[in-house]
């Protein structure tokens, strides 16, 4: 398996490149966590839109970083990674440093994503019982079925209707 110095130049700029948007999504969660806890739903479609821009970055990087392992001979894993960074240790110690870091960095977007995800079911969990309370207030008699949608709705009788 050999590697040229421009291919552990291309590889090197790649992780740089990933390591970067890592950080920004990580900040972009971050950014996220933030309005979910402070209830700021206005911000929310801004920072999707960011957030969907950056993995779409984040998965071309991925899949160059992988093409650029493969064409070097090895699997585009990150057992193949460790193979790699051990046959050529006196090309890539940089490189070596970089993986290491991307994959600290995936782990704590994973994290984050996951505290972003069980903050946002709190919130729908707190708006659905709200919703309820002011049903049950209003007299309506209501039913969801499993994807969210009105089953059973029983009105309370309107003492202004006609007829």
């Amino acid at each position: 398996m050999n590697l040229s110095p421009f291919s552990a130049e291309v590889l090197r700029t790649l992780l740089e490149q990933e390591q970067q948007a890592l950080s920004k999504l990580i900040a972009l969660l971050q950014h996220e966590e933030t309005a979910l806890v402070n209830g700021s739903a206005d911000d929310l479609p801004s920072i999707e839109a960011e957030k969907i821009s950056l993995l779409h970055l984040i998965d071309k990087l991925v899949r160059q970083r992988d093409s650029a392992i493969s064409a070097a001979g090895f699997n585009a894993t990150p057992a193949g990674m460790e193979s790699f960074f051990t046959a050529h240790a006196d090309l890539t110690k940089t490189c070596y440093l970089l993986w290491a870091d991307v994959l600290k960095l995936w782990q704590q977007a994973r994290e984050k994503n996951r505290i972003n995800e069980n903050i946002a079911r709190m919130r729908l969990r707190q708006t659905e019982g709200s919703l309820n309370a002011l049903f049950q207030a209003a007299g309506i008699n209501t039913t969801y079925s499993s994807d969210g949608r009105v089953q059973n709705a029983t009105l309370p009788n309107n003492p202004l209707r006609v007829g």
